[in-house]
């Protein structure tokens, strides 16, 4: 997905819910404004961003909750990650064991 971002001040808005589509106003400096998907204009085409799967090993001393943790474990790898260079917009979830498990112990 591209971190590129053009939009005029204070868009997107999804005015009223019915602005679903994006266009260029060259009359405004090529900025981006979102519009109705009803007018008939050139478009550009919004996919699926890459999905990753990264592995996490977490190590402590004592009895660790990580599930109670694990909202701002969460937060604290986007915040990093945003510092490296990656766009606000990122998407960060848990992927759960088969048992339903966030977690699990190293063997």
């Amino acid at each position: 997905m591209s971190s590129f971002r053009y939009w005029m001040s204070g868009k997107p808005d999804n005015y009223g819910g019915e602005e679903g589509c994006t266009a260029i106003d060259m009359s405004n400096g090529g900025l981006w404004d979102d519009l109705s998907c009803n007018n008939n204009l050139p478009f550009i085409c919004l996919g699926e961003g890459k999905k990753q799967i990264v592995q996490v090993t977490f190590s402590s001393v004592g009895d660790l909750r990580l599930n109670d943790l694990s909202v701002a474990i969460l937060e604290q790898i986007k915040s990093k990650l945003i510092a490296s260079g990656l766009p606000p917009d990122i998407r960060l979830t848990w992927r759960r064991q088969s048992d339903g498990r966030l977690f699990r112990p190293r063997q």
